[in-house]
């Protein structure tokens, strides 16, 4: 008996793992194709039972239709513990349809089927009173051979035989017990494995593609040191390295650390991560090519905490790298003008609390900064300003900036200016505070008093100045002190408002205009003096002097003016000017006949010659002489001579054709002219026409051996100045070439030409 149940129970174990193996097969494929569902339903667990209930019945061979005395309700009540009363009442059906089609319909089969459908229906309520599946097993089981025997007893009792019925089921409700149990184990055993096995495969394959897909580089090492995995995101990290999967984690990590920019250090680390078998988070390796990544480095152990491998994964944090270093740059930087800002700058909270102030703060206050946090800031106010400035920081508090002075009483005693700019703290769209910067003013507050000071006594100095002093901005006249008003007549109130152009001579506004926008256009401070002529109210002019200068007045840049009448010097310097020309003119003239005395012939002279010297033209001489003058004095008088002289003279200038000829008296009664860009002949021509404008006066000369009237000889000459040349040779030249028309009879000129060497005589 004990045979039976044991193989009637091998037959449950076996038949149960090869339909479970079976459901498994079939979920697998429904999973490749798409269709996601349960390991086995209610349904099929009631199928797969049912027919283990029909097998059950068709091996036992000692089946009779008086007896149910094998395993076979296991499959009601395995399905209903483990699945509920739907799929017990399945199996149950099927055991019922199966037992009619093997035995026929009869009192035994009706029976039995009727305490089997009922042993079905016992879950729906045992599912209510037992949450547990065990517990509902334990409760069926223990009810099962109550059931059997029920049946038993029935049929028993139709037969007339039912007083044997306890004899019969003695000896095997306890197998039924132990052996059932055993089933039911291994059938949960049988199905929980193969759930897991699909649970853990279900969970393999999604946490693979979850890691495949994933976004941060991942390499799975497993204990025995071989790369079992790596995902598509390590590959872009690291394009070529999908070698290494398949091959041992020492074998590819040098070339792969080669990325790196401290090779050696990062297989070290990976030494020490997998001995120590440790996990680590969050650190950061430098690559060759400028890339920053972050490394985790996660032991992977069992539920039973062996050690299965380590999983690596790799996150490109470069450009994050760049913006926290860029942030950091950037705290710094607003953290260095905080601190070392020259203002005193300050942060408070909402209840007016200072929670940071900087090194300019305590300069500022005087206070060390571990007496100013956490302190209130009212109490430094000047009471004065306190109720102002409580307005402005309840303000700020509402989102608004603000710009004020107070006063604030430093540690000293002292009362220190400032000018105040405050803002709100928002953080998360929530003002939490106000921050600030307080610049020191009392200094510009002391030295701008003293400049108003200054600015008023330099006015007095201005409205005191004998001179006219005026401020022209860009289009008109901004100040003019009283003194105008002698000087022109016209009234201050006038004179305001109006361009300084509009009372100036019309000859002279044009210049003056370019002068002030010179001025303007340079900046220059340093003085400039201009002569202008003024327009008085009577319509006459005065000559003034201006002394102008760039400044800036009222913040605007503006020309100061300071006029001095220079009228009368004017007219003095002008009468000395005269004076000077007249004197100037008598030191180069001839006392007696008014033409150039010999100084001006030498200075004349002088310069026509560098002239010549310079152009390579030529210059020519013409030596005049009067002829018999001492016999004409004998005769007639010095006062005759004098007037002979003077006649003689105004018949040379009148010779003389071109306004260059220049005619002095050299001497004596001898005359000279100096004759620029022109030649030897031409010189002769006018030397004969002087001597016939002096014949041509007709002036009686009784005691002359020439003619009976006065007459000059003339000697010219010419020569185109070089370095080997000088006036003294031209002079020389003219005395001889006189000296010739004199020896050759008077009255008649000579010339000397250089390109025969020869003398040429004209007699007239």
């Amino acid at each position: 008996m004990i045979k039976d149940y044991v193989l009637t129970s091998a037959i449950i174990v076996t038949y149960l793992f090869i339909m479970s193996e079976f459901f498994l097969r079939i979920h697998f494929r429904k999973t490749r194709r798409g269709t996601r569902s349960e390991f086995i339903t209610g349904k099929e667990a009631g199928i797969v039972f049912g027919l283990l209930g029909i097998i059950l019945i068709a091996f036992n061979a000692e089946l009779t239709s008086l007896g149910m005395m094998d395993l076979r309700h296991l499959a009601v009540i395995v399905p209903g513990a483990l699945f509920g009363a739907g799929p017990a009442a399945i199996a149950a059906g099927m055991i019922i349809v199966a037992r009619f089609v093997m035995h026929g319909v009869g009192s035994a089969t009706i029976v039995s089927s009727l305490f089997l459908l009922a042993m079905a229906l016992q879950f729906v309520l045992l599912s209510r009173l037992c949450r547990n599946r065990h517990c509902m097993f334990l409760v069926a089981n223990l009810f099962s051979p109550a059931w059997i025997l029920g049946s038993f007893y029935t049929r028993l009792k139709l037969l007339g035989t039912h007083e044997t019925a306890p004899a019969m089921f003695s000896d095997k409700w306890v197998f039924m017990y132990v052996f059932g149990f055993l089933s039911y184990f291994a059938a949960v055993y049988i199905f929980e494995s193969h759930r897991n096995v699909l649970l853990h495969t279900e969970t393999s394959s999604k946490l693979t593609a979850l890691l495949t897909h994933f976004q941060v580089g991942i390499v799975y090492e497993t204990a025995a040191g071989s790369i079992s995995f790596l995902n598509e995101a390590f590959q872009r990290l690291f394009p070529g390295m999908d070698g290494l999967v398949g091959g041992r984690g020492d074998d590819g990590v040098r070339a792969f650390a080669e990325w790196f920019e401290e090779s050696e250090a990062f297989i070290q680390r990976r030494q020490d991560v997998l001995a120590k078998r440790e996990a680590v988070l969050d650190e950061e390796w430098r690559l060759r090519d400028g890339r920053t990544l972050e490394c985790d480095y996660v032991p992977i152990l069992s539920g039973r905490q062996e050690y299965l491998g380590h999983m690596w994964k790799y996150r490109d944090i470069t450009s994050r790298k760049q913006l926290e270093e860029a942030e950091a740059a950037t705290r710094q930087m607003y953290q260095s003008l905080f601190e070392y800002n020259q203002s005193a700058c300050f942060v408070m909270r909402a209840d007016g609390r200072i929670i940071q102030v900087n090194r300019a703060a305590e300069r500022i206050t005087g206070y060390p900064k571990e007496m100013l946090l956490g302190g209130a800031f009212a109490p430094l106010i000047h009471r004065g300003d306190l109720e102002r400035t409580m307005e402005h920081f309840y303000d700020a508090l509402q989102g608004n900036s603000h710009t004020f002075e107070i006063r604030l009483l430093h540690m000293g005693g002292s009362t220190v200016d400032l000018i105040v700019n405050c803002s709100p703290v928002i953080v998360r769209d929530e003002i939490i505070g106000i921050i600030g910067l307080a610049h020191d003013m009392t200094e510009q507050k002391r030295v701008a008093q003293e400049r108003l000071e200054s600015i008023a006594r330099y006015q007095k100095l201005v409205e005191l100045s004998p001179e006219v002093v005026f401020v022209h901005g860009q289009n008109c006249v901004e100040f003019v002190n009283e003194r105008v008003e002698e000087l022109l007549g016209i009234p201050v109130q006038e004179i305001i408002g109006k361009s300084f152009l509009d009372f100036l001579h019309p000859e002279d506004q044009q210049v003056a205009a370019l002068n002030m926008t010179g001025i303007f256009s340079k900046g220059n401070r340093l003085q400039k003096v201009y002569e202008y002529r003024l327009r008085r109210s009577d319509g006459t002019f005065v000559t003034t002097e201006i002394r102008s200068a760039f400044i800036e007045y009222n913040g605007e840049p503006a020309v100061l003016g300071i006029v001095h009448d220079v009228t009368k010097s004017k007219e003095a310097e002008q009468k000395l000017r005269q004076a000077n020309a007249m004197l100037s003119k008598l030191s180069r003239s001839d006392g007696l006949t008014g033409i150039a005395n010999r100084r001006s012939f030498d200075e004349t002279m002088a310069q026509e010659w560098q002239r010549a010297l310079e152009t390579g033209g030529p210059i020519a001489v013409i030596m005049l002489d009067i002829d018999a003058f001492k016999a004409y004095n004998d005769l007639y008088g010095h006062q005759q001579g004098d007037f002979c002289l003077k006649l003689v003279a105004h018949a040379i200038e009148g010779a003389l054709s071109q306004a260059s000829y220049f005619a002095a008296r050299y001497g004596g009664e001898e005359f000279a002219v100096i004759l620029p860009d022109t030649d030897t002949a031409a010189a002769g021509k006018v030397a004969g026409e002087i001597c016939t404008a002096v014949t041509n006066l007709c002036l009686p000369h009784a005691a002359s051996n020439v003619q009976p009237y006065v007459t000059v000889s003339a000697g010219a000459a010419a020569l185109v100045p070089d370095e080997g040349t000088s006036v003294a040779d031209l002079l020389r030249q003219a005395d001889q070439a006189l000296y010739q028309a004199k020896h050759g009879g008077r009255n008649r000129a000579a010339w000397h030409l250089d390109a025969v060497c020869a003398w040429d005589r004209q007699s007239l």
